[in-house]
């Protein structure tokens, strides 16, 4: 008897954690209402799906509050839709109750539409936004709608237009890629993809970053010989070994104008310096990586990159004994995975003080 209720008491705390893992409500939070259902309306109403048609199985949900978003609340989840004619995996994320993806896989047939499809992405694209737009109620989304009959979207482009910026990219999955501009820097925006001429996946990331600023009072010459002054003091380590003495091969530097947070969820345009080195360097770093904010010319960061990475060093060695056990996989299922491994972690750790 005593056997099989350590047993029960090793289920229960399982349970509990799991429990805890999927509501993860931090102390001082009131969640508000909060229904996934949303996500089935949004494939209904924007994506034009025919949910009469399909049984819908919610296989899993995941709630988080990763640092990465400052503490808002952040919901990933799975949905199964199966039909006669197809069945199709649907992945999802909300932000702060505002659903900011949407990626839809077909497994099996072709997916069923209230309505026909259209013959060019443009097309569909234009019939997503409009129906988007009602369903968020922005005015703003005109300008996006009106851009995609101006240049060949068929076509790999970029178009910008009263600081909103359209990129076309057309391989297995064609997607459309509308951004906030300002001096050459990218902010926050919506994407939506295609394959096959069907709907594939959409993000819309407006609702929690904001713009902080647009000045960009750093030139990208500067910002390079600002680089190239801040690593002649560079080093990292390798063991015990102090890396001091490399070489810059300055004919290949790289730049990039993009934007990050400087404060919470708020976006500034920032120099990325790519510095080449001219051969590979213990850690197999082969290149140093500067960032720096374009508005104050403070340096942000500066990373011995290894080879094959965008990763600085000290984190490389971490990556490298993932690689070859995981496979690629899409962020959401990613989180839920995190999470889930975390609660059994621990739960491990509980039931081995249990036995002691």
């Amino acid at each position: 008897m005593s056997k099989l209720i350590k047993r029960l008491n090793i289920v229960s705390i399982l349970s509990i954690i799991l429990m805890l893992c999927f509501t993860q409500v931090p102390i001082g939070f009131t969640a508000e209402t909060y229904s996934s259902d949303e996500v089935l309306v949004f494939l209904r109403d924007v994506v034009s799906l025919d949910m009469k048609k399909y049984d819908v199985t919610q296989n899993l949900e995941v709630t988080d509050y990763p640092s990465a978003l400052h503490g808002l609340e952040e919901i990933t989840g799975k949905y199964t839709l199966s039909s006669k004619e197809s069945k199709i995996e649907v992945l999802y994320r909300f932000i702060n109750k505002t659903l900011t993806y949407c990626l839809m896989r077909v497994r099996e047939g072709s997916p069923q539409y209230i309505q026909p499809k259209f013959n060019t992405m443009s097309e569909n694209a234009a019939t997503l936004l409009e129906k988007y737009q009602i369903y968020i109620g922005d005015p703003g989304l005109e300008d996006y709608r009106n851009m995609l009959s101006q240049f060949d979207v068929t076509q790999n482009a970029t178009k910008t237009l009263n600081n909103i910026k359209l990129t076309s990219t057309n391989s297995l999955v064609s997607s459309l890629d509308w951004r906030y501009s300002f001096n050459g820097a990218d902010y926050s925006g919506i994407i939506i993809s295609f394959q096959n001429g069907s709907f594939h996946a959409f993000q819309d990331d407006r609702s929690y970053y904001t713009i902080g600023g647009t000045e960009v009072n750093l030139s990208q010459e500067e910002a390079v010989n600002l680089a190239l002054q801040y690593v002649e003091t560079f080093s990292w380590k390798v063991g015990d070994l102090e890396v001091t003495d490399f070489n810059i091969v300055e004919d290949q530097i790289r730049t990039s104008l993009l934007t990050k947070s400087k404060e919470p969820l708020n976006l500034y345009p920032y120099w990325l310096i790519t510095l080449p080195l001219d051969d590979i360097y213990p850690g197999l770093v082969t290149t140093i990586q500067v960032q720096i904010w374009a508005d104050t010319s403070e340096i942000i960061s500066c990373d011995a990159i290894p080879t094959g990475g965008e990763v600085p060093y000290d984190k490389f060695l971490e990556t490298q004994k993932l690689e070859n056990t995981q496979s690629p996989i899409d962020p959401v299922i990613a989180a839920m995975v995190a999470t889930i491994t975390t609660a059994i972690a621990i739960a491990i750790i509980v039931v081995k003080k249990k036995r002691k």
